[in-house]
């Protein structure tokens, strides 16, 4: 019967080890902080990286007819031309790829921009693969190596949890780079632009345009800021510790489609588009904005939030600034993309506060108010937020689907709270 469990070094290698005692003699088990498990799994990565690069070199030859190693002379020597160079040098590799030889380029759609968001994803690799090599592979060694000096226990859940970060975001670039893939009905057929490739297209250039109003509040580099989205399970915005250049915006996959087909533009023209679905993704760039912009007077908005942090509702600053660009944006189809993801959620739910997004229950009603006030800002200007009648009725709806939860409406002549 095994009764403890004790720490020893390993004299020969300086590393510890985990073994089970049985009050007579101590065996040990397994070495799980010795170096050649570190080494192990930071091979495994290679792996990882591998994959990425097979994937995004298949759709580049299925987008544009060019290999991934065409993309790397590409950057070669970039940090040494003019802007203006580069420039021509790019201009000329997207006239090759856009010339077709292998692609039935009838009906497709800004075929050189497709191109581009393969290139802007072999760049994001290519800057996770930096990141994950000469910062936290060197980060993991260095305490790796203090703690066997120390004789201490190394820090493993933080090592994995490294690791997993990386193929996590590999795993992202990887399905970002399928799903804007051309089809190919049989080998040696060309290849044709499909629908997803299609969505994506709309989708990243909505996200490029709701970044439009306020990239004046970004940084000196935002003219080279790389706009991707991508299908996930969620819509969110996905942060990245390793540059400030993206923006990743992941779309459920549960949307409604745009389009019946990839060259049919029937559902986009028609009125039962249900666009509001894609109206959370000036949302999803307002966190970005939140976390990047700053003001005149170069505070940013974490700062300026701790103005509200005695408030009791401090904790939903950064969701509230999100709605509030996302409104700025949209308008009213904000609030209907709102409605939509509050109406998918657990109806149990609605009126839990998760410390982080404002109560379902209420935020609705907080969005309407927003338009309310950007009205009356706006009276003396252009009047681009006219929308009373609009947010009368948004209430009145959202009201409605309330009450069809078993929510009482206290005041019947009012729809607002």
């Amino acid at each position: 019967m095994f009764t403890s469990t004790s720490a020893k070094r390993k004299s020969e290698s300086g590393a510890w080890a985990i073994t089970l005692s049985n009050n007579n003699n101590s065996k040990l088990v397994f070495d799980f902080f010795g170096p050649e498990l570190l080494q192990g799994r930071t091979h495994n990565m290679k792996g990882v990286m591998s994959v990425t690069n097979i994937l995004l070199n298949d759709a580049l030859q299925a987008v544009g007819g060019i290999s991934i190693e065409e993309v790397k002379q590409l950057l070669l020597g970039a940090e040494e031309e003019t802007k203006e160079e580069g420039d021509q040098r790019l201009k000329n590799f997207l006239d090759k790829a856009t010339s077709g030889q292998n692609q039935r380029l009838s009906d497709v759609i800004d075929h050189s921009f497709q191109i581009k968001q393969l290139l802007n994803l072999f760049a994001l690799s290519n800057l996770l693969n930096a990141f994950n090599q000469n910062t936290l592979q060197a980060l993991m060694l260095k305490s790796s190596q203090d703690h066997q000096q120390n004789k201490t226990l190394a820090p493993l859940h933080l090592f994995r949890g490294c690791f997993r970060c990386i193929a996590a975001d590999h795993e992202i670039i990887q399905r970002a780079t399928v799903q804007r893939r051309w089809n190919q009905d049989k080998l040696g057929e060309q290849y044709y632009q499909s629908e997803q490739a299609v969505e994506l297209l709309v989708m990243d250039k909505l996200a490029i345009k709701a970044v439009a109003p306020f990239q004046h509040l970004l940084f000196d580099h935002a003219d080279h800021l790389a706009v991707l989205t991508y299908f996930s399970e969620t819509t969110h915005i996905h942060h990245v510790p390793y540059t400030d250049r993206f923006i990743l915006v992941g779309v459920n996959y549960d949307r409604v489609s745009l389009v019946d087909n990839s060259s049919d533009d029937k559902t986009l023209t028609g009125r039962d588009f249900s666009a509001f679905e894609l109206m959370a993704i000036p949302h999803e760039v307002g966190h970005y904005v939140y976390q990047h912009g700053k003001l005149e007077n170069g505070k940013t908005f974490p700062e300026v939030s701790q103005k509200f942090k005695d408030n009791p509702y401090y904790q939903w600053c950064e969701e509230i600034f999100a709605d509030l660009y996302g409104c700025i944006v949209a308008g009213p189809l904000s609030v209907f993309s709102m409605q939509a993801f509050l109406t998918s959620g657990d109806k149990e739910r609605a009126w839990r506060d998760d410390n982080e997004h404002p109560t379902p229950i209420l935020r609705s009603y907080i969005l309407s108010e927003i338009l309310r006030i950007l009205r009356d800002v706006d009276k003396k200007g252009a009047k681009r937020y006219d929308f009373a009648t609009v947010t009368r009725n948004l209430d009145e709806g959202w009201t409605e689907i309330l009450e069809g939860w078993g929510y009482e409406r206290i005041e019947k002549d009012k729809n607002r709270p």
